[in-house]
Order: C-alpha cells, then structure tokens, then sequence
C-alpha cells in the first residue's frame, strides 16, 4: 500500500507537529539520529529492554504497559508505514518519531509504578482508536485518506508530548492516579480528536470498501456509542476547564517547586522533633483545629513546614480513593514574590490540590467556580469552596492546611487571615464543626496581630504556639554544622589528628554561637 504522490500540504503539517512537540518537551526530536533505527514496535520494545538495568524486574513490575504498549503501536507502526509515502520530504520517518515519542514517555515514569500506571491507561484509551485502524490497512487505500492519516500520527504525537510533560509535573503533587493523564484538558482534547480522526478513517474504508452490510451495521452501532461518550468528554472537559482555569496559577507551580526544593535538600532527620511535639499530635488527632509555629529568622522554619507535610501525606496518601477523604494542601508566601503574597490565591491553590484528591470537593468546586463572584474575593473562596463543603453534614471529608511564611504576607493580607480563621475558631462558632485542620508557621511577631486583632474584635480563641528555640532544633543544626565543617577543602591538608581536632573545635564554635540560626 503507497501514497500516489508526494504533498507539500502532509510536510508543512508534520513539520509544524515536530515544532509543537519541542515546544512541549523542550526536546527536538529530529537530533536524535538514534531514534531513526526504530522502525517496529519490537524496536521499540528492544530499545525499553536495553535501559533498564534489571529489565526482568520492570517487566514483571510493568506487565501491563508492556503489553498496553504493544497493542497501542503495533496499528501506529503500520499506518506511519503508511504515511512514509506522504511524507517523503520530512527529515525523520514518521514510525521514528512516533515510536520515539512513546519512548520518551515510558522514560518520564522513572520508576514511579503510578506513572506507570497512568501511562497504561492512557495507551488502552489510545489502543480503543488506533485499533480500528489495523483492519482497514490491509487493503488498498484511496488518496482522500492521506489527510486523515498524517492527522492522526500528528495527533499522537501531541498527546505524548502532552502527557510527558505532565508526568513530569504531576510526580510534585503526588497526584498520579490512574486516569489522570487522560483526565487532563489537553489531552482529552487530543484523544477526542483521535477519536474523530480515526473513526472518520473507519467510515471513509467503509465507504470505499463496503465489504459487508453486518459490519457496516457494527461500525453505525460504534458511531452511536461514541456519540454518547462523546458527550460526556465535552462535559468532563469543560469540568476541567472550570478547575484549571479557575484555581490553578503560576503561583501554584512555584510553591510545589520550593516544597519539592526543600524536600530535597533536607538533611535526614532534620525537623523530626516537631513530629513529637504534643500540640501537634493534638491537631493531627484532632483535639483542635488551629496550631502555630513560631521561630525566628533562620530557624529552618520552611524545613519544617516542608517536614510536616510529608509526614501528614505519609499519613495520609494522597489520589487514594478512600470512604472518607483526608486531604493534605500547603502554600508557601514570600515577601519578595508578588504571586505569592495573595491570601485568594492561597486559597484557590489549596483548593486546587484538595480538587486532585477529593471527587467529592471537586464536583463542590467546579459548582462554585462556574459563578466567578463566589471566588472574587478571599472571603468568598473561603466560604463557597470551604467553609461550606468541610462544614457540611453531607459528607465526612476533611483537610489539612500548611501555610509558611505568614509573617511575609502584608499587613492587609495578614488581617484578612485573620478574620478567616475567627470563622473558623471563634467560641460563637463552637456549636459548627468545620473539619478543617490549619498550621500557621512564622516569625514570633505574629503573636502581636493575632493579640491585637481578635482582642479589638472580642474574639475569644484557644491559641496553641510551639515556640521554635536553640534547644529544640540543636540536633538539626549540629547535623548541618557538621556536614558543611566536613565540606572545608582546607581542613584536609593537615594531618589527620590535628584536622578531627580542629574540626571539632570549629563546630563547637559554630554551634554555640548559633543560637538556633541555622545561617
């Protein structure tokens, strides 16, 4: 099976897929001259074999990809074969880029059995479209198909580049459900034109071959079915619109990239102290719903907000589908940054985390993103999105909020806090439940807000504090102090006596004069 003729039209329409691609990934495929040795999927399949250090340990880990994987390109590999015909004046074949997309894909997982996961079900979406596709190509092929088809390869390779990226980002959120991939926007834009791509391929055979009247029957059968679902993607998506266009923000990116930052660069052990600290143990409990935790400039407070919130998720993992959901949001405010110092923005980042863990408060939140009014202002987002969902007698759902940093919020800001938590602690409100748990961590300066606002306002509130000092966090900072004496190049020119004793004596220094600073 060939194409009759070359066009101009298919190259331009490839070439702008390669551009799309690299925008995506930030990777320009067509300098991988290795990638042109994958011509099958047994290629493919081979080259997955050779990158994995223990591949009989992935393989039996990762059955599912494996064979979804199969199943999926097997029909890509025969119609790109295909589309060479179309294509012949393209730098790279269209069965190399393709498969090396899906490569690539598999290579973002790292080792993440959940990614693994997704990218299983994201290829039996793929595999339900290009499977129509392996029957019809073992005939011959009018030139009206050569449109569809270079639309589909280009469609493909959108949807992996889209879903390369995601993983990549989602594995911060450790939000990696099954179904997220094809949950997202984009890509269920992209399968939904998969799906128009191959089923109008599936009609055109039909048409041109008409082999027999019971499968012309069955293929209608599958256009009314499809139209069904096709319906309820729209409305799934236009849902995910609502939520990403609504609550997710650049500011958002920024908090889960320092988190994972701080994670990161924590040394072991470091902050496990506060885990045992009774008042915190009481609001994880919950014996009550408000806690702070004040420290003073250099204390490591953001390494210790960045060690409770993985504790609170090892407690309670997130994207696990549980009777009732416990879910686990954080922000971090910088003076210096201005996308970081808006309490709304805090909310609806929050809120967007909680949406990624809990159906329940999403289904809640997409009702209430649909009126722009009800999340305009940081009261009202507190209200629509919280306060009435956590505070509802129609679910048992509950959630955990970490904010570091409070102190470098303005003034303004810092009131409006403030006046949000009084709704939430206030005795006048004792006879309300409102499973929402807040940590609150800064500098010991906040204590004269919270004085003089609520005792202006005559709000009565139980205040619970853990007071960061240079006798609880001595361990961290010895452990720190230690490490970097060891990092001196110096130090290592004198004799190995002398040098342990200098050490020492310098990290006793250090530690003494630190006073709870850890710069």
């Amino acid at each position: 099976m060939s194409f009759d003729e070359d066009d101009s039209t298919f190259t331009q329409t490839w070439s702008d897929a390669f551009d799309a691609y690299k925008k995506s990934t930030g990777r320009d495929i067509k300098l991988d001259t290795a990638l042109q040795r994958l011509n099958t999927t047994d290629d493919l399949l081979q080259k997955i074999e050779s990158q994995q250090t223990d591949f009989d340990t992935f393989r039996s880990k990762h059955s599912k990809v494996w064979t979804s994987l199969s199943s999926a390109m097997k029909p890509i590999e025969l119609l790109a074969g295909l589309a060479q015909g179309a294509l012949t004046l393209t730098p790279f074949a269209p069965a190399s880029t393709v498969l090396g997309a899906a490569l690539f894909l598999i290579g973002s997982a790292r080792k993440v059995s959940a990614a693994y996961d997704a990218i299983t079900d994201l290829l039996d979406k793929v595999q339900g479209f290009t499977g129509r596709l392996q029957e019809y190509t073992k005939g011959s092929i009018d030139s009206k198909l050569k449109k569809t088809i270079v639309e589909i390869l280009t469609t493909l390779l959108a949807i992996f580049a889209r879903s390369e990226k995601l993983i990549k980002r989602e594995r911060l959120l450790q939000y990696l459900s099954v179904t997220f991939l094809r949950d997202d926007k984009k890509v269920q834009v992209a399968l939904s034109r998969l799906d128009e791509l191959t089923k109008n391929e599936q009609e055109m055979v039909i048409a041109l071959t008409f082999s027999s009247v019971k499968k012309l029957d069955k293929g209608m059968e599958q256009v009314a079915s499809s139209l069904s679902d096709s319906k309820k993607e729209r409305k799934e998506e236009e849902n995910r619109r609502i939520i990403q266009e609504h609550l997710d923000s650049k500011a958002l990116d920024r908090v889960l990239e320092m988190n994972e930052a701080f994670c990161e660069t924590r040394l072991a052990g470091t902050g496990d102290w506060v885990l045992e600290e009774t008042l915190l143990q009481q609001w994880i409990d919950p014996k009550s719903s408000l806690l702070w935790i004040l420290a003073g400039p250099r204390a490591g407070k953001s390494y210790l907000s960045s060690r409770i919130i993985q504790s609170l998720k090892d407690l309670h993992p997130q994207g696990v589908q549980v009777p009732e959901v416990v879910s686990v949001g954080f922000f971090y405010i910088k003076e210096d940054d201005q996308q970081l110092r808006s309490i709304n923005t805090l909310l609806k980042s929050v809120a967007y985390q909680v949406a990624q863990n809990d159906p329940a408060f999403r289904k809640n939140a997409i009702n209430v993103c649909a009126y722009l009014d009800n999340i305009r202002t940081a009261r009202g987002t507190w209200k629509r999105l919280f306060l009435d969902f956590f505070g509802s007698s129609q679910n048992d759902n509950s959630v955990f909020i970490v904010v570091d940093g409070l102190d470098e919020a303005p003034k303004g800001e810092r009131a409006t806090v403030l006046d949000l938590l009084g709704d939430l602690v206030s005795k006048a409100n004792s006879s309300k439940r409102y499973r929402i748990r807040i940590l609150l961590v800064g500098r010991p300066e906040l204590q004269d807000d919270i004085q003089s606002y609520w005792e202006d306002r005559a709000i009565r509130i139980r205040r619970d504090f853990i007071e960061v000092s240079a006798q609880k966090n001595t361990k961290d900072i010895l452990e720190y102090v230690t490490i970097d004496v060891r990092r001196v190049r110096l130090l290592h020119k004198l004799p190995i006596d002398e040098r342990r004793d200098f050490r020492q004596e310098i990290i006793e220094k250090l530690q003494n004069g630190a006073n709870g600073m850890f710069l």
